[in-house]
């Protein structure tokens, strides 16, 4: 769905009975607020359920063991003092958009043991965002399997209500609720911290059951950045 039907859905449902949406539009001017929340919005669906996999690359330096999926540790990010062991390129750069790993393949696609002391391969995940590895050798690249966030929605700019919201159809009512609910919170007074309270309910209620009724399960898009497809054998 692309952003300008999404604002569009909003203004004549969830939010209209706000001002700056109550002409079934909403005005260019709340713009901004309304993408900002809907960016907060499609963070917390996101890392909820698993709606995005991507892979990353990492080359491991023979005296290191403990690696941070982190964007300032990516050869694309310019940020320096820190070591650039995330291999990306220009094309696919890493994006920082990790909510949590979810596995590790070595150089020919096999999966490496998790969080297993037993096996001697056994790759372990310390904190959401980093691996270890037990016995890594110099420049071995292995690739980071991890669930991953929507990207952030420009909130201005050339073409910027033709940025597609890749959401699944039977969770649109979910992140509208969870937008209008973002939105009113903050504005204080009783009718609105009611009416905010209300929507909150209702967008976890939908939440656990489509978590039920596993409508949302598998539903994953699997961007696969194959380690022979970088140039490594």
């Amino acid at each position: 769905m692309k952003l300008n039907d999404l604002l569009l859905e909003l203004a004549i449902s969830e939010l209209s009975n706000l001002a700056f949406a109550k002409a079934g539009v909403i005005d260019p001017s709340a713009h901004a607020k309304v993408i900002t929340a809907i960016n907060v919005s499609l963070n917390d669906i996101f890392s909820r359920v698993p709606l995005s996999e991507k892979e990353v690359l990492v080359e491991t330096l023979d005296w290191k063991s403990l690696y941070y999926i982190r964007k300032e540790h990516s050869r694309m990010d310019p940020t320096p003092g820190f070591q650039k062991y995330i291999v990306d390129t220009p094309a696919n750069p890493f994006l920082g958009d990790l909510v949590k790993v979810l596995g590790v393949t070595n150089e020919v696609g096999d999966p490496l043991p998790v969080n297993d002391a037993e096996q001697w391969a056994s790759v372990f995940i310390p904190t959401f965002d980093s691996v270890q590895f037990n016995h890594p050798g110099y420049k071995q690249v292995f690739a980071v399997l991890y669930q991953a966030l929507h990207p952030k929605l420009l909130t201005s700019g050339d073409g910027y209500l033709d940025q597609i919201v890749r959401v699944p159809p039977v969770m649109m009512d979910m992140l509208r609720t969870k937008v209008a609910s973002t939105l009113l919170a903050p504005m204080g007074g009783q009718e609105q911290t009611l009416k905010a309270q209300a929507l909150e309910a209702a967008y976890e209620a939908r939440h656990m059951s489509l978590v039920f009724k596993n409508e949302v399960a598998d539903t994953g898009i699997n961007t696969n950045v194959k380690i022979m497809l970088r140039g490594y054998p």
